[in-house]
């Protein structure tokens, strides 16, 4: 290369660094385009600006109680008293919807009082003896009483009935019987059996 050529290039060199010097001096840099101000803008409508320090003074006086629920048990927090007395009221009014269970019958009741037995000596079979306020029955075991008890055992003490129409079962201990002067013993009570006489 020439001493010419030279000389020119050195003096394009130093054009571009005087040209790039200035732009980056404050010169407007390539490429960008103009920026435009924001005309919407609105300002924010305080009334008060200034700091609500009563608020503050709330916050830092608020105690924090926590709850009943323990966080390092897995599982909903256990229901409140409230919830669970709401929660019963709530099944207390639930009305039954269904049919009802049928109440218990009634334990069977032998108007008669079994005031002794007697023992065939034959048949070996025994006969209770049993009263009602107007008459005196005897009755052996298989027989009927009233027409609508069975006498279906006689035992020491006691007697068994079977009633007919419905097949319920009761039991009549052995009584005495009624007498002028004493108070009468209510049917199917039980009393102490007769006592029998000491010898002397």
């Amino acid at each position: 290369m020439t001493q010419k050529n030279k000389a020119y290039v050195l003096a394009a060199l130093v054009v571009l660094l005087v040209v790039t010097y200035f732009y980056m001096r404050g010169g407007p840099s390539f490429g960008s385009g103009p920026v435009t101000q924001n005309t919407t803008f609105q300002r924010l409508n305080v009334q008060d600006p200034a700091l609500r320090v009563y608020e503050l003074d709330q916050v830092r006086k608020a105690e924090y109680k926590g709850s009943e629920h323990n966080i390092f048990a897995y599982g909903p927090p256990p229901p409140s008293p409230a919830s669970l007395a709401a929660k019963a009221e709530a099944e207390r009014q639930a009305h039954f919807v269904g049919p009802r269970p049928k109440p218990p019958d009634p334990p069977l009741v032998v108007p008669a009082t079994f005031f002794g037995y007697a023992t065939n000596p034959r048949t070996k079979n025994r006969l209770g003896f049993f009263s009602t306020p107007d008459d005196v029955f005897i009755v052996g075991e298989g027989g009927m009483l009233l027409n609508r008890y069975r006498l279906t055992r006689i035992g020491n003490v006691s007697a068994d009935f079977e009633e007919v129409s419905s097949g319920k079962h009761a039991t009549l201990q052995m009584t005495q019987p009624a007498e002028e002067g004493n108070p009468a013993a209510a049917p199917g009570q039980p009393q102490p059996p007769p006592q029998p006489p000491q010898s002397q």
